[in-house]
């Protein structure tokens, strides 16, 4: 499942201020991404939908590890966010494990983690930065050291997400955000069969492809939605 056209999903904050690539300063801000909120389009972050991950479809701004570990983003695990209702895991690219990298050939000299070859997958992991030659199309990862210079070097924040998919059973009832294969949407979710969820008031991308508006209903063929989760149901009676 591919989308590389890019769409919209959450803001980028700096120390809880909406930010850009052209005005993340400071020099160890706690870094977030959160739901958007209305006149700060700059700060919307557009994503890429490869082999059912979302990757950041150009820089975050250029950051330092010391930025990134202030943001919990140092680890391999990364770290649990929530965007218009639906839970991922943000964090940074994994050499050797997101194979999609190849694919995606706007990456280069952005912070990146891999394992130890030598050590086997469940070793520490080594911090660097990936590096594309352009005229090969060829990318290879860079270790770095663990020296306070290495610390403080800026480069590229060009993300990761993994939706957390819930079961959407559990869902029935609410108003939802749904992650579909050509980006977000929202709707009451009134069904969910073992074919498709059945939806009022849905707003969003819909594709002819795997969705359907049928009698003031629309219809999404289950096995292609990403994400969802619930939004609460006062939004459901008021919103």
């Amino acid at each position: 499942m591919e989308n590389f056209q890019p769409f919209n999903l959450g803001m980028l904050t700096a120390n809880g201020f909406p930010a850009s690539a052209s005005t993340l300063v400071g020099e160890t801000p706690h870094l977030e991404l959160v739901d958007p909120i209305p006149d700060q389009s700059q700060a919307t972050v557009q994503w890429a939908l490869v082999g059912r991950k979302l990757y950041a479809r150009g820089t975050l701004g250029r950051v330092t590890w010391r930025a990134l570990e202030c943001s919990n983003l140092d680890t391999k695990e990364g770290h649990k966010v929530r965007i218009e209702g639906m839970e991922f895991i943000l964090r940074l690219p994994k050499v050797g494990t997101d194979r999609e990298l190849s694919d995606l050939t706007w990456f280069g000299n952005c912070w990146a983690l891999s394992w130890d070859p030598f050590l086997g997958e469940d070793s520490f992991i080594v911090r660097g930065r990936i590096i594309r030659n352009a005229e090969e199309n060829s990318m290879m990862f860079e270790a770095m050291g663990y020296e306070d210079r290495d610390m403080d070097q800026r480069m590229q924040l060009i993300p990761v997400m993994e939706p957390i998919m819930p079961l959407l059973e559990s869902l029935e009832g609410l108003y939802v955000g749904l992650l579909t294969p050509s980006g977000a949407a929202k709707a009451a979710l009134c069904e969910v069969t073992p074919y498709d969820l059945v939806c009022d008031n849905y707003s969003g991308p819909l594709d002819s492809i795997w969705g359907r508006s049928v009698g003031g209903k629309t219809y999404i063929r289950r096995d292609v939605v990403l994400n969802a989760g619930a939004f609460g149901m006062e939004e459901l009676e008021h919103g």
